[in-house]
């Protein structure tokens, strides 16, 4: 989320460097009374030009400009209930909406103490649903806690639907709404990677002992019902006969899949091989239609169908644009042009639920025959972004191109996104692609606009164009300069 800022206020910024700069011949004149002459004389000067000007305060990139409703910026992973409450989470949302519940296109719960580095607290970005409660996998740091030192805690955490910490007998943690996974000097890095629910149970893919663990649900106490060893640990969901299906990723010997097992452990013949194509990010059961819906991060970015998993798993169909933000128009934002589809889910009514996060989050809820129902974004990061001179109506952020409408006055009503100028497929070196470029200066030369982009640090600065022709609403990598 970023404020607007009106021409107005750009010529502002112009008329009062100009006033510092006439003010500086004074400086040696003042030396003698101390820096904070000049700096008291600065700021008259700015409040008084900025009583000549009226203004309003707004946003852009967020679908909420207030805490409580702030849409996290990337969304890692989701779960859907059987009456269509979305469950989405990240690693690190810079607002601290490292979890949050969504139903009919509004925020109904807000997690609280998910992450963001508070108390040693960090989010894993891996949730699960159940009638009643939400879960997520959440790693607690040494030093907080009771956990000493040099230790690393992976844990469940266990929510209410509208966000508040769920206690349960025997829980861990201040607010006893924690299983403890795992406790140990290198568990740091090895998060549970994969939850669900299904048979009065809650499964957990546990990357550090390469197993997964089920506990009984409710909750109560630490103790694991049973545990079975996989190799390669990943996302998890159940189907509607209670087995459990797991994606392996792939590695260097082997493609990703999908594995279906039995409550107890026991490999099943269902697997799904998962073509080279097919980059996965997230899969859902459809435990009304019987399928699963596995989200492509590779070229086509879309929405894989498999039918008859209980049975013979077949590819039915795809879902969504082949090519998704880049088909068409590349960049140009649609229904079903999806950027990244990190996070799919299915409620019992059919409508699918996509999570996209290529340039930040969207989330977009469509019916069973496709039409887009609602969206929620959450497009920015810490992006400073900057409107385009000469045509303030279009503004820029880091990776995505809006538009304002200054007639609307209701804040963070005045934006609407556009496109995404990040192509990571046509340009995979990209300074985007590589670093945090956040902050950009938009330049018009000889009628053709320019992006200047640098990061926290003050480099590298990037210099994109544009060729409509070719590349839509793609910023084309031109030039790059920094000290390594």
């Amino acid at each position: 989320m970023s404020p607007i800022f009106h021409l107005a206020l750009r010529n502002l910024s112009v008329v009062a460097a100009t006033q510092i700069g006439r003010r500086s011949h004074t400086s040696q004149r003042v030396k003698h009374k101390g820096r904070s002459a000049v700096t008291s004389a600065v700021e008259a000067l700015e409040q008084r030009c900025l009583m000549s000007v009226a203004y309003t305060t707004s946003w852009v990139g967020n679908t909420s400009g207030l805490p409580e409703g702030h849409i996290m910026n990337n969304i890692t992973d989701m779960a859907v209930t059987p009456d269509g409450k979305v469950v989405g989470a990240t690693t690190w949302d810079e607002g601290g909406t490292n979890a949050a519940v969504f139903q009919n296109g509004a925020m109904i719960g807000r997690g609280l103490e998910t992450g963001t580095g508070s108390w040693g607290r960090m989010s894993n970005g891996i949730v699960a649903t159940d009638a009643n409660y939400f879960y997520l996998s959440i790693r607690q740091d040494g030093g907080y806690g009771g956990i000493p030192a040099g230790q690393s805690q992976q844990e469940i955490k266990r929510y209410n639907y509208d966000g508040t910490p769920a206690g349960f007998p025997g829980g861990v943690q201040y607010d006893s709404s924690c299983l403890n996974v795992v406790t140990a000097a290198d568990a740091g890095n090895k998060p549970v990677v994969g939850l669900a629910t299904a048979n009065n149970e809650l499964y957990a893919a546990d990357s550090y002992s390469n197993t997964i663990k089920v506990y009984q649900l409710p909750l109560s106490g630490q103790s694991v019902k049973r545990s079975w060893s996989i190799t390669r640990p990943g996302r998890l969901d159940a189907d509607s006969a209670g087995y459990i299906w797991m994606l392996q990723p792939a590695d260097t010997s082997n493609p990703a899949r999908l594995i279906r097992y039995s409550p107890t452990g026991v490999v099943q013949a269902q697997q799904i091989i998962l073509p080279s194509a097919i980059v996965p990010g997230d899969f859902s059961v459809d435990l009304v239609n019987n399928r699963i819906l596995v989200t492509n991060l590779g070229v086509d970015q879309n929405v894989i169908i498999y039918s008859n998993i209980t049975t013979a798993p077949a590819q039915s169909g795809t879902f969504g644009d082949t090519g998704g933000i880049f088909s068409g128009t590349p960049g140009l934002w649609a229904p079903l042009k999806f950027n990244r589809p990190s996070g799919i889910g299915v409620d019992n009514a059919g409508n699918i639920y996509v999570g996209n996060d290529g340039g930040g989050t969207v989330l977009e809820a469509y019916n069973s025959v496709g039409t887009r129902q609602w969206v929620l974004q959450g497009q920015m990061f810490v992006d400073a972004p900057d409107v385009t001179p000469g045509a303030e109506t279009e503004l820029y952020s880091a990776k995505g191109h809006f538009v304002l409408d200054y007639s609307k006055t209701a804040p963070g009503s005045e934006w609407s996104y556009k496109g995404q100028t990040l192509n990571p497929f046509k340009y995979p070196d990209d300074p985007r692609a590589n670093w945090s470029l956040n902050t950009v200066f938009t330049r018009v030369i000889n009628g053709k606009t320019f992006l200047y982009m640098t990061g926290m640090y003050g480099e590298p600065i990037s210099v994109y164009r544009f060729n409509s022709t070719t590349d839509g609403e793609v910023a084309i990598p031109t030039a790059m300069f920094g000290a390594n």
